[in-house]
C-alpha cells in the first residue's frame, strides 16, 4: 500500500473580530492502482488546519464556515490562495 499526504489547498479565514488566518487543507491519498499499473491516487482522509495549529471543523450554521478546535470560535472563508 502506497500512501502520501499533500497540502491540497491554502485559503484565508476570518473570525468575528476581523482577524484573518491562513488555513491549509491536508489530504491523505492512497495509491489504488494494481501493481505494475500507473499510479491512481484516491483521497482517504483530509484535515483542515490553521497556520497556528488549530483544527477546523465544519460549522453547521453555514457553508464556508468553520469552528476552531471545538472552542466555539467561528470563522468563515474569505479568500483562496493561488
Amino acid at each position: 500500500m502506497d500512501t502520501k499526504t499533500i497540502a491540497d489547498r491554502v485559503f484565508q479565514v476570518e473570525d468575528a473580530a476581523g482577524r484573518t488566518y491562513r488555513a491549509t487543507r491536508y489530504v491523505w491519498l492512497d495509491n489504488v492502482a494494481a501493481e505494475g499499473h500507473p499510479e491512481d491516487w484516491q483521497e482517504i482522509a483530509h484535515l483542515l488546519m490553521t497556520e497556528y495549529g488549530g483544527i477546523l471543523d465544519p460549522d453547521p450554521a453555514g457553508a464556508g464556515c468553520f469552528v476552531v478546535d471545538g472552542t466555539g470560535t467561528r470563522v468563515r472563508t474569505v479568500s483562496e490562495e493561488a
